[in-house]
């Protein structure tokens, strides 16, 4: 059996923590959770890249 991929497992580890995907993103390169973290401004969402590069913002190209 194959091992899941940092992806697969960050994605994984946000769904856990109580994050949801959404599903209107305007972006298909990233996976976008939501982002309730308390320091986090209103509108920002976590950015998991195919590879397993978590960034976050309020879009993919501004995040950091």
């Amino acid at each position: 059996m194959a091992k899941a991929k940092l992806h697969d497992r960050l994605l994984a580890a946000l769904l856990a923590a109580g994050e949801r995907r959404v599903p209107e993103a305007a972006t298909q390169r990233t996976t976008v959770p939501t982002c309730s973290h308390p320091k986090a401004p209103q509108g920002w969402h976590y950015h998991v890249g195919h590879a397993g590069a978590l960034r976050v913002g309020p879009t993919a190209s501004a995040s950091r």
